[in-house]
């Protein structure tokens, strides 16, 4: 079924004009297929899960080709079937966007920023120049767009709301183990919205995003000076936001529940993501900031706030022995080995004796 409808799909994009709506109609009947062979996978593992046995007859599911997959979104793209795209995106996300690198500008100039945050969280491969050119649309926003801006965020902080209710509602409930986890998404979904401005928010997936650290230094070297201090001053409101909330850098609850399909619009950069793209723009624009009068007070917050969380972890720093000993699963020292330096190991026998 799937191998039938790709097969099709192919035909019509082989064909010479390419009609938009034969071009919608087959991506629909893949899309159909590919979701029925999804929820017959889930049904199998579920079945394989109660029986603890592989059921009869079960047959590997027909993988469609990335190389389909990216020509069929660039000839989607090109007539403005977003619709048809999100939902192809959906079943089948383009994993790589090496062979499409301009689909983040024509999501970003088409003003389909749901769509360009829905590719950019799937997608596992994202060239730096295209990231960075989609970063630097989001910070010099064109009044043309501003209606799509505030769409979208009213979607965020709609979501933000639905997230803190639940996590009300679980915390009435008295389940300790619910709660938690619910509470966690809520934390994050209040930061993903509170302080941020309308385009500031869109900014949020795109630092999630995979990318080269080298490619994209170079590319961050291209942003003009507007761009850069609008830029600087976002990755600012982040520093402040985990230095004032420690409690949201532990986030792998909360990726799971984005994983699962839950809440994607809140999905927020993390604190190592964010030191990351912080040095990337200082060491990109460094001496060009250190001449503008605009960005004195900025780099002297950052500093400030940067070397209280080095003065307050800089200890660990002698833990580092330990820890990597411990990672590597390297056996303990005993007593008739040479004494470590670092650490000791007492051992105490609490066995009773027999009588």
């Amino acid at each position: 079924m799937v191998a039938d409808a790709a097969q099709r799909l192919a035909d019509v994009l082989n064909k010479e004009p390419l009609l938009a709506g034969e071009l919608r109609q087959v991506v629909q009947q893949l899309c159909a297929a590919l979701h029925t062979q999804q929820q017959a996978a889930a049904g199998a593992v579920a079945a394989q899960q109660q029986q603890h046995q592989t059921p009869a007859g079960a047959q590997p599911p027909v993988v469609v080709s990335q190389q389909l997959v990216a020509h069929t979104i660039a000839a989607l793209a090109d007539a403005q079937e977003w619709t048809a795209l999100g939902r192809l995106q959906t079943v089948q996300p383009l994993q790589s966007l090496a062979s499409y690198p301009s689909l983040l500008s024509q999501l970003a100039d088409a003003h389909q920023y749901a769509l360009l945050r829905q590719t950019v969280l799937a997608a596992q491969d994202i060239p730096a120049g295209a990231l960075v050119q989609a970063m630097q649309h989001m910070l010099l926003p064109q009044q043309a767009d501003s209606a799509a801006r505030q769409q979208d965020s009213q979607h965020m902080r709609a979501a933000a709301e639905a997230a803190i209710h639940n996590a009300e509602q679980a915390a009435a409930a008295g389940d300790p183990a619910t709660a938690s986890a619910v509470l966690e998404l809520a934390r994050h979904a209040a930061a993903a919205v509170d302080g941020f401005t309308v385009s500031e928010r869109l900014l949020h997936a795109l630092l999630v995003a995979p990318v080269d650290a080298v490619e994209a230094q170079a590319a961050v070297k291209q942003l003009p000076t507007p761009a850069v201090l609008k830029l600087l001053k976002y990755l600012d409101k982040w520093v402040a936001v985990y230095s004032n909330q420690p409690r949201l850098m532990d986030n792998s609850s909360v990726q799971q529940q984005q994983q699962d399909g839950l809440q994607a619009l809140l999905a927020i950069p993390s604190w190592t993501q964010v030191l990351e793209w912080a040095r990337l723009v200082l060491d990109a624009h460094l001496t060009r900031l250190a001449m503008l009068p605009a960005a004195v007070s900025l780099l002297q917050r950052l500093q400030h706030m940067l070397q209280q969380e080095v003065s307050s972890t800089s200890r660990l720093v002698q833990m580092k022995g330990v820890a990597d000993h411990l990672m590597l699963g390297a056996p303990l020292p005993m007593v008739a080995e040479v004494a470590s330096s670092e650490y000791t190991l007492e051992l105490l026998d609490l066995r009773v004796a027999s009588k």
